[in-house]
């Protein structure tokens, strides 16, 4: 009973020995088809994030071209900033200038204002002098004679004498 038990405890023994290989490949299997499902998940995230990655390297190119762009903008603004500045401080110092140039014209207006006065004044005066000269003159031409009445009254005097008249 001995060669019996033991062969039954060996037959039990080889019997789970089998059913534990069995188990064990079992699980092997059933562990390596969930590792190679998910090791074929992970290179599929890997070759999604790899995309997602080339799509952020074109976005960023994009996005330094851009900012270069914008740099490039950003100085020519500074630049016409800077000249818009100067043109101002040039229209300013122009602005002062006309108002001097301003002061100028109307200081020389009231000059010429205050000359045409004296003119005007001037022009009275020398009109009533030649007026006064004229009078003068008319009262001299008719105490005189012009010369040729003077000589017609000569003639006439002569013919008198002369006895044509």
């Amino acid at each position: 009973m001995m060669r019996s038990s033991v062969s039954t405890a060996a037959l039990w023994a080889a019997i789970i020995a089998v059913l534990a290989a069995v188990g064990g490949w079992g699980a092997f299997f059933l562990v390596s088809e969930r590792a190679v499902a998910t090791e074929q998940a992970q290179l599929r995230e890997l070759r999604e994030l790899r995309a997602h990655k080339a799509e952020l390297v074109k976005v960023v190119h994009d996005q330094q071209a851009k900012t270069a762009e914008l740099a490039e903008l950003d100085r020519k603004l500074r630049g016409l900033q800077e000249n818009l500045d100067r043109t101002r401080e040039a229209q300013e110092r122009a602005q002062g200038a006309l108002a001097a140039a301003q002061n100028e014209v109307s200081a020389r207006r009231a000059e010429l204002t205050t000359l045409g006065q004296q003119i005007a004044q001037t022009r009275e005066e020398q009109a009533r002098a030649e007026q006064k000269a004229a009078e003068q003159t008319a009262s001299i031409e008719k105490a005189t004679p012009s010369p040729r009445k003077k000589r017609y009254l000569r003639k006439a005097k002569r013919g008198k004498r002369n006895g044509r008249a």
